[in-house]
């Protein structure tokens, strides 16, 4: 006859794995975003130590929910083979694609903002050359960016209707 807690212990030893590859999963999310955005040391230590210290309640609270709180070796053994699967497995995929799809979407960010702001920049130039060819310069320009945003908007717009 089989004990009626080993179901519910091999359950708790599941959701602990999935815990852990959870977790890695989230801080691959930040290993992404810091090869994106350069950080310094500082900054990354303060980012680990709020990961962390979320990891941990967030192990308390499936402990405290699952176990009433009872901190089980098997649990963290759990935790730490989801770990293992996880980093061995998907994790180098998932940072170089994350990283490559999150440059690109940067890319383009870039691109726009480079292209709407393109006037400005020239505008800027021109101040020290007197206020009234600044203000002319602008003028034109501020209609050189209407008509960009036009033919943007257009674009989406024409491209919206394809779908």
């Amino acid at each position: 006859m089989m004990n009626q807690d080993i179901p519910q212990q091999a359950r708790l030893f599941l959701m602990a794995a999935s815990t852990g590859i959870g977790m890695l999963f989230v801080y691959d999310l930040f290993r992404i975003f810091r090869r994106v955005v350069k950080h310094g040391t500082t900054w990354i230590a303060v980012e680990d130590m709020f990961f962390w210290v979320g990891c941990a309640f967030w192990l308390f609270r499936l402990m405290y929910r699952q176990n009433d709180g009872n901190i089980r070796g098997f649990v963290i053994l759990g935790v730490f083979a989801g770990m293992l699967i996880y980093s061995l497995g998907c994790s180098p995929f998932i940072v170089r694609g994350g990283t490559a799809i999150l440059r690109f979407i940067v890319k383009i960010i870039e691109k726009i903002g480079g292209f709407l702001f393109t006037p400005f920049r020239f505008a800027g130039r021109q101040i020290g050359r007197g206020a009234k060819s600044a203000g002319r310069l602008c003028k034109k320009n501020g209609r050189s960016l209407k008509k960009r945003l036009k033919k943007l908007c257009k674009a989406v717009k024409m491209g919206l209707c394809k779908l």
